[in-house]
């Protein structure tokens, strides 16, 4: 079994992407044309809050010790400031702002996907159910970015 501490970093680190989306949407929603593709971004920036919530409650019962990072990361900031400098020379559309969600919700699929093969055994009931049931929510919200983005 892997140690509370290892497995908790991990959880941390995807409440940390969590926090670092949910920043990144929010200042995507202003910058998207499309009201159907600002309706899409607003709803990503509220499950992003949501799960970086969930994790949270679960990380407490799993390791009461745990310190976590609400406030983001390094990395997170600079892809906002790089996302606003973007959107001041008009270099961002909403087809790139679809793509950015695709690729953002990847990150952490791929997150979920590493910490199951290496830890699943090792998780509470509850982590596992969050983890299994956010991933399984950001593949959907892949399809539906697919999806506006073929509308568009």
């Amino acid at each position: 079994m892997k140690s509370k501490q290892h497995i908790s970093e991990k959880i941390n680190a995807a409440i940390t992407l969590h926090n670092d989306h949910h920043r990144i949407f929010l200042d995507a929603v202003s910058m998207a044309d499309a009201k159907s593709l600002q309706g899409f971004l607003k709803l990503q920036t509220e499950l992003r809050r949501k799960f970086a919530q969930q994790l949270i409650s679960a990380l407490k019962i799993f390791d009461p010790q745990a310190s976590i990072d609400v406030d983001g990361s390094f990395v997170g900031s600079l892809k906002r400031g790089w996302q606003d400098i973007k959107s001041s020379f008009a270099m961002e559309n909403d087809f790139d702002l679809i793509n950015q969600s695709m690729e953002l919700d990847a990150e952490v699929i791929q997150h979920y996907t590493k910490i199951l093969q290496e830890h699943e055994q090792d998780l509470t009931e509850a982590l596992l159910k969050v983890i299994s049931e956010q991933q399984t929510k950001l593949e959907s919200q892949q399809d539906a970015a697919k999806n506006l983005e073929d509308l568009m």
